[in-house]
């Protein structure tokens, strides 16, 4: 039985392949968190429900999970482990992550906050 051989021009098509499904992948990955962006975050008001969150978003969160903590403010959040449960809710987009802090009783938005997304944070590393 023969074996194949590896050619040069099958590197280069396997190597052009490889970068298309990257590409159309990235594509789709920043096309699903377009709605987690610094203009959306500015529209979460304090008091909206969480189906209002959601629409304006445009899909579920990420994380939601129940946490004990304190609501230190309307952009803070202390996760001291005792003071009550809060419903934690964060959008993960590419600039920004968006965070919210729920009643878990009526979902009402109590606190909100964001923190630099990964590609900022990556930027945050470079030299120039």
């Amino acid at each position: 039985m023969r074996r194949p051989r590896i050619t040069v021009r099958r590197v280069m098509v396997a190597v052009a392949v490889g970068a298309l499904i990257c590409g159309v992948i990235g594509i789709w990955v920043a096309w699903l968190r377009a709605g987690v962006n610094v203009a959306n975050y500015e529209r979460i008001r304090l008091g909206m429900g969480g189906d209002e969150v959601v629409t304006l978003i445009g899909r579920q969160p990420d994380s939601s999970v129940l946490m004990l903590g304190r609501i230190a403010g309307p952009e803070l959040f202390a996760f001291d482990g005792q003071t009550g449960w809060f419903r934690y809710q964060e959008w993960d987009g590419a600039r920004i992550t968006i965070v919210t802090i729920s009643d878990p009783d009526s979902g009402r938005v109590l606190c909100r906050y964001s923190v630099p997304g990964p590609l900022d944070r990556l930027r945050q590393w470079r030299p120039w």
